[in-house]
């Protein structure tokens, strides 16, 4: 059935409806992946020290853009690509982890942004519809985007005892935060 949006936009409803069965398999998928391939870690040994109860050491991750592909001819300074982004997420936690008290709380927080895409048919799209230039599948995006979040997390629980995750939905990646 050829009908409109809310938004007034043309679309073919058996179109919309297998874009989005397609996006939950994807979604499925990858959450599956992950799960199975977290391994079972035995339970962190405390830390002798005491733990700080008047600090809370935040960490924020503001526009990640994991999915993200543009070469440095086009920006003229350099490349940047899912592996760039979650080495750079992953050094910059571990860097603000190191310098770090060792407290009883700590935050994490993604402002938004963190996956560079929300759609991938009929091509890779932000959440608006708006085109956008991917270095891999919607599942590779996914598992990076993924491993790098549960990096940050695991690297932050070396030095609190409980951390609070919030993630925000950006303009980028308003379904898939």
């Amino acid at each position: 059935t050829y009908t409109k949006t809310d938004d007034g936009e043309p679309i073919w409803i058996k179109t919309a409806a297998e874009r989005e069965e397609k996006k939950d398999k994807a979604i499925k998928s990858f959450i599956d992946e992950i799960a199975s391939s977290i391994p079972k870690v035995p339970a962190k040994k405390k830390p002798k020290d005491k733990p700080s109860q008047d600090l809370c050491p935040v960490c924020v991750i503001g526009d990640a853009h994991i999915g993200m592909s543009v070469s440095a001819e086009i920006t003229k300074e350099r490349s940047f690509n899912s592996a760039i982004a979650s080495q750079e997420i992953k050094d910059a936690v571990s860097s603000l982890v190191e310098s770090a008290p060792r407290s009883k709380q700590g935050i994490l927080i993604n402002v938004g942004d963190f996956i560079h895409m929300d759609r991938t048919a009929p091509f890779a799209q932000t959440t608006k519809g708006t085109p956008v230039d991917t270095d891999g599948s919607l599942d590779y995006i996914l598992r990076v985007a993924c491993q790098t979040m549960i990096y940050a997390i695991d690297r932050f629980l070396d030095k609190v005892d409980k951390l609070e995750v919030v993630t925000a939905r950006g303009n980028h990646d308003s379904s898939l935060a």
